[in-house]
């Protein structure tokens, strides 16, 4: 009703009364924004040198220093993220061209018949990317004496730190009354120095839990879903057998 009474009241203030007065209106300001799109012109070689100047300037910076501090050989547990898994060597991508990949094949003293195609020679890549990839922050930890443990993909749940993150959230969330960044930031300090060896433990205990859990599941279904072989001998198929039903019915 107020959007209403804005509209009649600015059609009356018009000089002319005998003019015909026209019908309330009013056009909403959202149907009229119009969002701007910001188009990149990054290819995946760009997209690839950025990538690793992020990984060079922040994750394997900030890894090292972390290495350092450790004062015996330690186990370390890291997921699949983008910049955990930078390699050591670049494999050709799964659009790369032929050429491409006849180019990286040649410098690794690869064979490959010229005659093969682009789908047959990404398989050789896809192969070797199975059995030769190395990530550069394993390779790191392993010359410091520690090692990487990777988690499978899309198993967050194993990764305890998640319930050590969310505990912090949610410290920092029940704490939040100011909602400006500088008090965020000093709550999340605080949240992450209140944090125990006794919290630790116990997301340990249940991250390990969950892992058993898994692992006995994991058992059953190898039982229950026991392999199905059908064998059809020469000159027999299904359709002669429905046929034969048919008939007898």
């Amino acid at each position: 009703m107020t959007i209403r009474r804005v509209c009649v009241e600015g059609s009356s203030t018009n000089n002319n009364p005998d003019s015909p007065q026209p019908d309330p209106s009013f056009t909403s300001p959202r149907k009229t924004y119009i969002r701007k799109n910001y188009a990149t012109e990054l290819d995946d070689f760009d997209n690839e040198i950025v990538r690793r100047i992020v990984h060079e300037f922040y994750e394997r910076s900030w890894f090292i220093e972390m290495l350092q501090s450790l004062e015996e050989a330690c186990v370390i547990v890291m997921d699949n993220a983008a910049y955990h898994s930078m390699l050591v060597d670049n494999f050709p991508k799964s659009n790369a061209r032929k050429s491409d990949i006849q180019e990286w094949l040649t410098k690794k003293n690869i064979n490959f018949s010229s005659l093969e195609t682009v789908a047959e020679l990404r398989e050789r890549v896809k192969l070797l990317l199975q059995t030769q990839k190395k990530y550069e922050l394993d390779e790191l930890a392993l010359k410091m004496g520690h090692e990487v443990v990777r988690l499978p993909p899309y198993h967050c749940q194993y990764n305890l730190i998640e319930m050590i993150w969310a505990q912090v959230k949610r410290q920092v969330a029940t704490k939040n009354t100011t909602f400006k960044i500088a008090g965020v930031e000093k709550l999340m300090h605080e949240a992450i120095d209140s944090v125990t060896k006794e919290d630790w433990i116990n997301c340990v205990r249940h991250t390990e839990k969950i892992q058993e859990e898994d692992y006995k599941k994991e058992i059953h279904r190898e039982v229950i879903l026991e392999p199905i072989i059908l064998t059809i001998l020469p000159g027999e198929s299904s359709t002669d057998e429905d046929d034969d039903d048919e008939d007898e019915l």
